[in-house]
């Protein structure tokens, strides 16, 4: 179960970061993100709860401690949640969080 888990985040590139969170884990650097991303830790998002997506993207890009995150709508999050019951989305909608894309930052 735990195999498919990461994989289906895997899959879908997406997890979560509270507003207040994605605040505080944004790069004084210039960002290199695509448009509509913010450039965050990977520290931050790890602290603002169960995600595991960000470390996953940012070791198999260049390893830097940063991601880009795309908001979803809730909606998504709902939906991934009631395709597949248990599943990480379940866990950010139970907790009020978004669920994001995420992006390596290079």
């Amino acid at each position: 179960m735990n195999m498919r888990r990461t994989a289906l985040a895997v899959a879908t590139a997406a997890t979560a970061v509270t507003v207040a969170g994605g605040a505080a884990g944004a790069s004084a650097e210039p960002s290199l993100c695509p448009a509509a991303y913010e450039r965050l830790t990977v520290a931050s998002l790890e602290a603002a709860g169960p995600y595991v997506v960000p470390r996953l993207v940012d070791e198999s890009g260049n390893n830097n401690g940063y991601v880009c995150a795309l908001p979803l709508p809730d909606a998504a999050r709902d939906a991934h949640c009631l395709a597949f019951p248990g599943s990480p989305a379940c866990e950010l909608a139970e907790l009020g969080l978004p669920i994001y894309q995420f992006k390596d930052d290079r």
